[in-house]
C-alpha cells in the first residue's frame, strides 16, 4: 500500500509510477461550499493506493497548498519521453482527449449518484477551465491549483462565465478515469468534496504530455 505524504513537497514519495493527486475545496464565500470551508480536519487519512500522494486537506486555503514539480515519466520501454517545453498536447487526437474527459466525467457520476446524490449536469464553461489548466499544468510540469498566471480555480471559472464554482480536484500519472477517481475515493478530503450533494454541475479535462496525463475536475452549484 502506499502512503499518505506529508504536505511538504520535499515529502512527496518517489514511487515509480510518480502519481499524485491534490485537491482545492476552499473558495472566497463560504456559501459557494459550505461542507468544504467548515469541514472538521477529523483523524488521519487511510494510506492511499499504490503510487499515490495525496496533499492537503478541505479546510486549508488553496493558496496554502504547494506547487508540486512532476518529475519526467518512469514506465516500461516504449513510453513516451517527455516534450519539448511548452509542448503540452504531444500526444493523442482531440477526439481520444474528448474520450477521456467524458470517461472521467461519467465515472464521477457514477460515484456521485452511487453516493445518494443528484446526476451531475456538464457545463461546457466548467470542461474550457478543466481543459485549460490541464493543459497549463502540462506545459509547466506542475500539480497545482494556482495557473501559471497566478489565478484561481475560481478565477478560472469566472473568465469562462461561470460564477458559481465550488471545488475542483487534479491528479497526475493516472491512467485512466477510473484510477483517477479511485484514488480520489480512497482519501477522505477528495472523497468529501467529490461526493458532496451540494454540488450540481462538473466539468472536466484531460491532456497528455511525455505520455503521462494531467486530470481536472471542476465543480459548481448552479
Amino acid at each position: 500500500m502506499g502512503r499518505v505524504s506529508d504536505p511538504r513537497p520535499s515529502a512527496v514519495p518517489a514511487v515509480r509510477r510518480r502519481a499524485a493527486a491534490a485537491l482545492a475545496g476552499a473558495c472566497c464565500a463560504l456559501v459557494l461550499c459550505p461542507s468544504a470551508a467548515d469541514a472538521d480536519p477529523g483523524p488521519p487519512e487511510p494510506p492511499a493506493p499504490p503510487g499515490a500522494a495525496v496533499i492537503g486537506r478541505p479546510s486549508v486555503p488553496d493558496a496554502a497548498f504547494p506547487e508540486i514539480p512532476v518529475p519526467p515519466a518512469f514506465g516500461p520501454p516504449g513510453t513516451a519521453s517527455p516534450g519539448a517545453p511548452g509542448t503540452a498536447e504531444n500526444g493523442p487526437s482531440e477526439p481520444r482527449r474528448r474520450d477521456r474527459a467524458d470517461a472521467l466525467a461519467r465515472r464521477v457520476n457514477r460515484s456521485h449518484t452511487a453516493a445518494g446524490c443528484a446526476r451531475l449536469r456538464r457545463d461546457a464553461r466548467l470542461d474550457s477551465a478543466a481543459r485549460k489548466h490541464s493543459r497549463d499544468m502540462a506545459e509547466r510540469g506542475v500539480l497545482s491549483h494556482t495557473g501559471g498566471n497566478g489565478d484561481s480555480p475560481g478565477d478560472r471559472a469566472a473568465a469562462e462565465g461561470y460564477a458559481k464554482w465550488s471545488g475542483e480536484l487534479i491528479a497526475v500519472g493516472q491512467r485512466s478515469a477510473g484510477e483517477t477517481v479511485r484514488d480520489w475515493r480512497h482519501s477522505s478530503g477528495h472523497r468529501r468534496i467529490m461526493l458532496d450533494c451540494g454540488h450540481t454541475e462538473l466539468g472536466t479535462g484531460v491532456v497528455e504530455r511525455g505520455g503521462r496525463l494531467y486530470w481536472t475536475l471542476e465543480l459548481g452549484r448552479a
